[in-house]
């Protein structure tokens, strides 16, 4: 069995720090001073072949989310011992850990909460492509290190590019590293572990451009080891160990219905109820997350869907599959998408999609004739395919980019008082 959610295009995490928060925690008591290195991060657009206007539009788009403050949005501390990361958005987080013995905590100033945590963690949204799942978090599956340097914040950096998988097409990010410094790695930046060296600036292709982040600033300093502490008078909370997570992981998402369990034979999966009698001979390859209430199965490298009375709703003859709803989901033949209603077993639309989504706020984008809009659930195109790009609705907006501008629109396809 594999844990898989539904997941979207890739974007660096970058964009995701876009709605993280900076909060500077300070411990009551004083240590001894250690040597760390600071380094203060901000958004990285570097030009791509298109207007330099189109990056000055994301800049300000992205400094509007942040508040239009002049802070860094990152600030990191680091040192061969020990890492402090402080992010800037919209929940107060920082993030504290010991490198030697693996132990870190997020602290959450406004909780006065310490919750211990893993250094990393990546994420584990799956995507079924073929009979391979492909995690569409920045997981790499080659290096290569280019023989190329430059200067950032006044040391000279290194380019190494990441690439990995994207569906059916392969994605890069682009690191420049400083040698002879610590590693800086937290959160859902796992892949910066293996870079031999701290990473300077991080990016990728969107909208045309390539974003992310770049230092600003890096200095070596003398400070006391409370940063690395946990602040006095902070309530402590132990987080679930990854055996622990895992398990209820399992339980919640791979769960049916009231008297029927999983069994496992030859490596094949099948179901049963609780008196022994066989309900589905095992035939499945690999089962996966209950999403929807519906679950993707796989035989010999093809996919379908079960609910959770067992019940095959997808057929199994489709190479790709999931659950866009509660009611929908997409299915995939010759690299193309339609959307099945689940509920009245039928088609809504014909193989018609290069790129999909899950249903947010009961839209989802897609990709036709090379260019973007939104259906609803009843398979409809109620904003016509005309943006070059265009991601999920959130409340009641969504970014787009059309030419060379980029902007929010309503639910209607129309430009919002957000717009840019």
């Amino acid at each position: 069995m594999k844990n898989m959610k539904k997941a979207g295009r890739i974007i660096l995490p970058v964009l995701i720090l876009l709605t993280i928060p900076f909060s500077y925690v300070k411990a009551q008591q004083e240590n001894h001073k250690v040597k760390v290195w600071e380094i203060h991060y901000d958004i990285y657009t570097g030009s791509t072949g298109e207007s330099d206007d189109v990056m000055g539009e994301f800049l300000k788009l992205g400094k509007t989310l942040l508040g239009g403050d002049k802070e860094p949005i990152i600030k990191a501390y680091v040192n061969d011992n020990n890492l402090r990361i402080e992010q800037k958005g919209l929940i107060s987080h920082v993030q504290i850990s010991n490198l030697k013995d693996s132990v870190s905590y997020l602290l959450f100033a406004d909780q006065q909460l310490a919750q211990r945590s893993p250094i990393t963690s990546p994420n584990v949204n799956m995507d079924v492509v073929g009979d391979s799942i492909v995690n569409t978090a920045p997981t790499y599956d080659e290096t290569i290190f280019k023989d190329e340097s430059k200067m950032i914040a006044g040391v000279k950096c290194y380019r190494v590019v990441l690439v990995f998988d994207n569906q059916n097409d392969k994605d890069t990010l682009d690191v420049w590293y400083a040698k002879g410094k610590p590693k800086l790695f937290w959160g859902t930046y796992d892949y910066l572990e293996k870079i031999p060296g701290t990473a300077l600036q991080i990016s990728t292709k969107q909208f045309g451009t390539d974003i992310g982040i770049i230092a600003t600033l890096i200095e070596e300093k003398e400070l006391s080891d409370s940063l690395f502490k946990v602040p006095e008078g902070y309530r402590m909370e132990d987080y679930m160990t990854v055996e622990d997570s895992l398990s209820v992981t399992e339980k919640e998402d791979f769960e049916l219905s009231k008297g029927l369990i999983w069994e496992e034979k030859d490596g094949l999966w099948g179901i049963k109820d609780i008196e022994g009698n066989t309900i589905r001979e095992p035939k499945y390859d690999d089962t996966y997350a209950f999403e929807h209430g519906l679950a993707v199965v796989s035989v010999n490298g093809m996919f379908g869907m079960i609910n959770k009375d067992a019940k095959e709703v997808v057929p199994i003859e489709y190479t790709h599959v999931f659950a866009a709803s509660e009611k929908c989901t997409w299915l995939t033949k010759d690299k193309k998408y339609a959307l099945y209603d689940v509920e009245h077993q039928k088609f809504l639309t014909g193989y018609v999609f290069d790129d999909v989504s899950a249903f947010s706020e009961g839209l989802s984008y897609v990709l036709k004739n090379k260019k973007y809009g939104y259906v609803n659930e009843q398979g409809k195109i109620v904003i016509p395919c005309k943006f070059d790009e265009a991601y999920a609705f959130q409340a009641g907006e969504a970014i787009v980019k059309s030419g060379k501008k980029i902007f929010f629109i309503d639910v209607n396809g129309k430009k919002t008082e957000t717009a840019y």
